[in-house]
């Protein structure tokens, strides 16, 4: 790239050049240095914003006032986009409301296309201050700060205070306090689903000069930057952190009954019970005993435990086989729990790492935008400004009602203009086909607005065969009329006179009659 000077004096296609960013200036020999555009809008980077329109995520029209240098809130229209479709957040739409599809859909182009027409210089304390990730920065030079105020202000932007949730100034530690700008027309926030966030504002109508070769016509300023807003990004879903392992408390042995005493419960001894006295087992079998043999067809009859012959039945577990498997259970138990708990934080912590690199990737985006964007009030057409600065008005719209099943055929009668050239025209016909289009709104407005007889209009003035009858067609078809008459036809309502339709015979009047 070269900034090209002016030519050098005596010396025939040599110019003074410096590179972008560089004080050194040469002189250098040219040819055909008139070919080459200094018009702005021939050699400017117009996609200023470098927006992706199938990344939007978000619309946020924020139309607020400015008063006595205060900010004076208005609802918000939030839109949210997915799948190609719109939803109205926040905002309830009525029973006979829907959104206007097309119309937003042609202002999610308008951002994509959405094109220079034209720049000027900011002041360099707003320029430094968004590159440094603010909007307007406490300055030590009073009269810079009066400068960029005024240039603000010329542009149909505002300086007012930051206030916090609690409706209270903010201010910088040294006391001074933070300042915002804000727009005479409100602001639209885009939001991306890379979790870049575009802010527009939007000043006072531009008109370069007549005899400016920059001139644009009918324009307006737009004061953008970028900042990152983590909530467009698809949040970690964090799993639930067990709680660590506890072993399973035990309950305690009840302790046994004390002694009685030799007197019983009235004795000395039987009233506290001996202290040292060992607690007492029921008794078990004489010695040398021998259960006598079932009969038969009797069940083997239960021995005591203390008899139990240990060849013939199972041998319980000891205690310490007890204890050993209950510790190796709870062992297990406590470490599958820990390897739940190292699985999930693992889990979360790769999740919650994805997402910060997606921040760190959003702030890095912000950053190289608001780099392009810092130096500049861009200049927008008005065409785009309306297509992008919209109202609830301009987007919610009557519910379309349910199209009714379409008849297999109607009765109309109508009015036909034809001119010269037209399909099936009477040679006699000398009228323009423009005369003609002229005629036939007259016409329509005599018998909509003026309440004219429809037939006797048609008798008058309809160039068609069954115009002498009133313009009657009788009943008739879809497919049996041009295509676009029929679509007129059969969208009216008995009685209801349409617009004019333009088809190859010429421009038609239709009244529907059944």
């Amino acid at each position: 790239q070269l900034i090209i000077g002016n030519e050098v004096e005596g010396l025939n296609n040599t110019h003074f050049v410096r590179k972008p960013e560089e004080n050194e200036v040469y002189r250098v020999e040219m040819q055909n240095v008139n070919d080459v555009s200094t018009k702005f809008v021939d050699w400017v980077e117009k996609d200023f914003l470098d927006l992706d329109k199938w990344n939007i995520k978000s619309v946020t029209f924020d139309n607020y006032e400015v008063k006595d240098g205060k900010m004076v809130p208005s609802a918000m229209q939030i839109l949210d986009y997915a799948d190609s479709e719109w939803k109205l957040i926040g905002s309830l739409l009525k029973e006979d409301e829907e959104l206007d599809k097309e119309k937003l859909d042609g202002m999610k182009d308008a951002f994509d296309d959405l094109e220079i027409i034209d720049v000027e210089k900011k002041p360099a304390v707003l320029a430094s201050s968004l590159r440094n990730g603010n909007e307007f920065v406490a300055a030590n030079n009073v009269q810079e700060l009066k400068n960029s105020a005024k240039s603000l202000f010329d542009k149909g932007f505002l300086t007012v205070e930051m206030v916090g949730k609690d409706g209270k100034p903010l201010a910088y530690q040294d006391g001074k306090p933070k300042l915002q700008v804000v727009s005479k027309k409100g602001e639209v926030v885009v939001g991306m689903k890379d979790g870049v966030e575009y802010v527009l504002r939007f000043g006072e109508a531009y008109r370069g000069s007549e005899d400016d070769e920059n001139a644009t016509g009918d324009s307006r300023y737009i004061y953008a930057y970028a900042r990152v807003n983590p909530n467009l990004l698809d949040q970690p879903q964090l799993e639930t952190v067990p709680a660590p392992f506890e072993k399973p408390k035990t309950e305690g042995r009840k302790p046994a009954e004390p002694a009685k005493g030799k007197e019983g419960a009235k004795g000395p001894e039987g009233e506290k019970g001996a202290k040292s006295a060992p607690p007492i087992s029921p008794p078990g079998p004489p010695p040398n005993f021998t259960p006598p043999s079932p009969p038969p067809s009797s069940p083997p009859a239960n021995l005591p435990a203390a008899v139990q012959d240990s060849t013939s039945s199972p041998q319980a577990p000891s205690s310490d086989s007890n204890a050993s498997s209950a510790t190796d259970e709870i062992a297990k138990m406590k470490a599958d729990r820990e390897a739940e708990i190292a699985r999930i934080q693992a889990s979360n912590a790769q999740k919650q790492r994805e997402f910060n690199e997606k921040v760190a990737k959003a702030q890095n985006r912000v950053k190289e935008l608001n780099e392009n964007l810092a130096d500049w009030y861009y200049v927008i057409s008005n065409e785009v400004y309306e297509k992008i600065r919209l109202n609830r008005v301009d987007f919610v719209k009557a519910k379309e009602k349910e199209s009714e099943e379409m008849p297999e055929e109607i009765k109309a009668s109508h009015i036909l203009i034809s001119y010269q050239g037209a399909s099936r025209a009477d040679a006699d016909i000398k009228r323009s086909k423009d005369a003609a289009n002229s005629e036939a709104q007259r016409i329509h407005k005599s018998v909509t607005s003026e309440s004219k007889d429809f037939a006797e209009m048609a008798k008058k003035h309809s160039d068609g065969p069954s115009g002498p009858k009133g313009g009657d067609l009788g009943k008739f078809k879809f497919e049996v009329m041009a295509k676009p008459f029929s679509e007129a036809a059969f969208a009216l309502d008995v009685g209801a006179i349409s617009e004019v339709v333009e088809t190859d015979f010429g421009f038609h009047i239709i009244k529907r009659t059944e």
